[in-house]
């Protein structure tokens, strides 16, 4: 199986849970960036969901501040094997702009 990389965006995360990616084939998250595009500091939260209901955080109520990027991935991977998802959301409204970066097809 080739690898190949990819990026995911999802644009005004609020306070009902997105998910910003199914992993279909074993993954590796090699960027997360939160961008707060609301008016002042807000929480990100963001968790990796495991098949049978296991769930992680990568972020808890990481607060933001206005207009500034949080890069989460920072020197750091994250392995995702089919059927794990990440999900996230804010403290309000359409707050935050997420992207992630992904080398998939990986064995």
């Amino acid at each position: 199986m080739a690898t190949s990389f990819k990026s995911y965006s999802k644009p005004s995360i609020g306070v009902t849970p997105v998910t910003l990616l199914t992993a279909t084939q074993k993954t590796i998250i090699i960027g997360l960036t939160v961008s707060n595009i609301y008016g002042s500091v807000m929480p990100v939260t963001i968790k990796l969901n495991k098949p049978g209901g296991i769930s992680t955080h990568i972020a808890k109520a990481k607060r933001v501040e206005s207009g500034t990027y949080l890069d989460l991935m920072l020197g750091n991977k994250l392995v995702v094997e089919v059927g794990d998802t990440l999900t996230a959301f804010a403290g309000d409204t359409a707050a935050f702009d997420i992207t992630i970066s992904t080398l998939e097809g990986v064995s």
